[in-house]
């Protein structure tokens, strides 16, 4: 009979716990894993993984690519995960939840592309000064529109 080691078993109980919330486990490699939830319009998937130092990383990767920050346990990861979760199933059957979809999409391919011209070297200092002047007015359009909803229900995520 085998021991497992105190990091597996919990690591066992958290894949129980997102299992229970409907998701889909793959183990990567290593200490990599994948957690996808399946729903009518779209599918959520999350990359996880814990460094040298057992420190755990959490993106999510689809419907578009966002870092959701460092943890120190499993736990919190789960956490992480059955709240973002919860807030897309809340919004999934929204009227405008495609439109928020193609927005992300579209500042993920802008990322991407500022990436690439940069890295050739075709996107100067001014022209990255002009996009974040840009940036900065798209920003500061969201925060009006936010403060001014003056929701009570709001839950901002860790």
């Amino acid at each position: 009979m085998s021991i497992m080691s105190s990091k597996l078993i919990r690591h066992e109980i958290c894949k129980d716990d997102l299992k229970h919330l409907g998701a889909n486990f793959i183990d990567i490699e290593g200490d990599i894993y994948q957690v996808s939830f399946n729903f009518e319009l779209i599918q959520i998937t999350y990359v996880y993984g814990i460094d040298d130092e057992s420190n755990f990383f959490l993106e999510r990767i689809q419907p578009y690519i966002l870092f959701l920050g460092n943890y120190s346990s499993e736990e919190e990861i789960v956490k992480v995960i059955g709240s973002d979760v919860y807030q897309f199933k809340q919004k999934i059957t929204s009227s405008d939840f495609l439109t928020f979809l193609d927005v992300n999409n579209h500042f993920s391919h802008i990322i991407k592309t500022i990436e690439k011209h940069y890295l050739n070297e075709r996107l100067s200092e001014s022209e990255m000064l002009f996009i974040i002047g840009k940036i900065e007015e798209i920003y500061n359009k969201i925060q009006v529109n936010f403060d001014q909803s003056n929701s009570n229900d709001y839950e901002e995520r860790p």
